[in-house]
């Protein structure tokens, strides 16, 4: 039997006054390291159940997908000898059991950059247009610049692995309209949604809020991950909030280093990460 563990401060109103603090425009970081403390003390209560267990499968229903869970799992599980658990977080409960596994050859050779880091009204993302040329050159990748959502669709079931560097902008209450900014507007959870299945793929999101779901509906979450699991990509990393472009790229340089050496991508993100968190200035 599958034990269960009660949560009592995961109370609706309690998670409700927690995750504002990520909904405001520029999130207090004094708030956001309280909130990430206070959910790491009740993770703690779950990390004695999976002393040795390398990866958990999570599925934040409703408001608990605007939590920091990640990076609580990570405090709270730094100091087992089997290092930080990863954990994969899913839009619902089929894909425990469909999800694919992370094929034992590694990176492949067919990647696709998506590059939609000049979009006219939007802030220039010059680090990230470096990136994307480092990548098409390291990997020898294809790479759409100044990307349109037809040229994306398009091209998408030509790679093994679609890396996006561009903006994103999420909408919780009408997550179907969540979606990518690119040169033409948005590409959004409804048009992804209603494409036909894709190849098994690895989608990375170099975008603000890409993770970030809807809070209406009870058994599942709506948003761009769940559009392309239901795409068929076999695995997404996305960013839950508005993030960094600098401290992304880090993550990602570190990320593609793990999975070079046949890391699956969910291990690989939470070593990244983890890198990241205890990295100092010599590192």
């Amino acid at each position: 039997m599958n034990p269960c563990v009660r949560l009592s401060e995961l109370r609706s109103e309690v998670v409700k006054g927690r995750a504002e603090v990520f909904a405001a425009p520029d999130p207090i970081p004094k708030a956001v390291r309280e909130c990430v403390d206070w959910l790491a003390a009740m993770l703690r209560e779950i990390k004695q159940r999976i002393p040795d267990e390398p990866e958990i499968a999570v599925i934040p229903l409703g408001a608990l997908n605007l939590l920091p869970f990640n990076a609580a799992f990570i405090q709270a599980t730094a100091d087992r000898p089997a290092g930080p658990v990863t954990v994969r977080f899913l839009p619902n409960a089929r894909l425990v059991a469909d999800a694919a596994s992370w094929p034992e050859t590694g990176l492949t050779d067919r990647i696709l950059v998506v590059d939609a880091t000049r979009v006219p009204g939007a802030r220039s993302l010059p680090r990230s247009g470096r990136e994307a040329e480092a990548l098409t050159r390291r990997y020898r990748a294809r790479r759409l610049g100044d990307a349109t959502s037809q040229a994306v669709l398009d091209a998408l079931d030509s790679a093994d692995l679609v890396h996006f560097m561009c903006h994103g902008e999420a909408n919780p209450t009408d997550p179907f309209s969540s979606g990518l900014l690119l040169t033409d507007g948005r590409l959004t959870v409804r048009t992804l949604f209603a494409r036909p299945p894709l190849r098994r793929q690895l989608v990375v999101l170099s975008a603000c809020e890409s993770h970030l779901g809807g809070t209406a509906a009870p058994d599942e979450i709506i948003g761009l991950s769940a559009a392309l699991f239901q795409a068929g990509a076999l695995a997404v990393i996305a960013a839950q909030w508005r993030v960094d472009e600098r401290a992304t790229l880090l993550v990602l340089r570190k990320f593609y280093e793990h999975l070079e050496k046949v890391t699956p991508p969910a291990r690989a993100l939470t070593a990244a990460q983890y890198w990241l968190r205890t990295a100092t200035l010599g590192s």
